[in-house]
């Protein structure tokens, strides 16, 4: 880690999660000056640069695609986090219903329906909840649905904004 920090000016995070806050800095700088180097796919869901050093390859992933990924994890759910998304929908299932020219609300009110099918009486609150464990923050602290975290406000269902966003990071020596 000390190589890192002093030879490519890397910042240890504290505070949130590491996923987060690359999420947050790629989504701040859409100039793509950034390129986030991981193996785990759940960060497919923030566009932009991304690279995996195992397979040695570079990808770009487009924001259309960065969202179809995002609702495949709230349908799929996701084994290694231990989010159980929809009982017996997978990846097959997920492409079916999720169409690449579907917009974010399309997608949104697709995967609501899905869960309503599912849980007849509490099909918004269990998406919400899968939503918000699968989601990699674009903007510090703002959820997948506009709301500020820990609040009971904001606008559910809205986009985020691709608004260049306040995104700093907390850095500890």
């Amino acid at each position: 880690m000390e190589y890192l920090i002093n030879h490519w000016d890397a910042e240890v995070i504290d505070g949130r999660e590491a996923d987060d806050a690359m999420g947050c800095w790629q989504w701040a700088h859409p100039d793509k000056s950034t390129v986030i180097v991981t193996i785990d796919k759940d960060l497919d869901m923030i566009p932009g640069y991304h690279y995996n050093p195992v397979k040695q390859k570079l990808y770009y992933v487009k924001k259309p695609d960065a969202d179809r990924k995002f609702f495949t994890q709230v349908i799929t759910g996701d084994t290694v986090d231990d989010v159980p998304g929809l009982p017996g929908y997978g990846p097959v299932a997920a492409r079916k219903l999720l169409k690449p020219e579907m917009g974010w609300n399309e997608m949104l009110d697709t995967v609501r329906r899905e869960y309503d099918k599912v849980y007849p009486y509490t099909g918004p609150e269990v998406m919400g909840e899968m939503a918000d464990l699968v989601w990699i923050q674009r903007e510090e602290g703002i959820l997948w649905n506009g709301r500020k975290l820990g609040s009971n406000g904001g606008s559910e269902g809205s986009q985020p904004d691709e608004s260049e966003s306040d995104c700093s990071t907390t850095t500890s020596d």
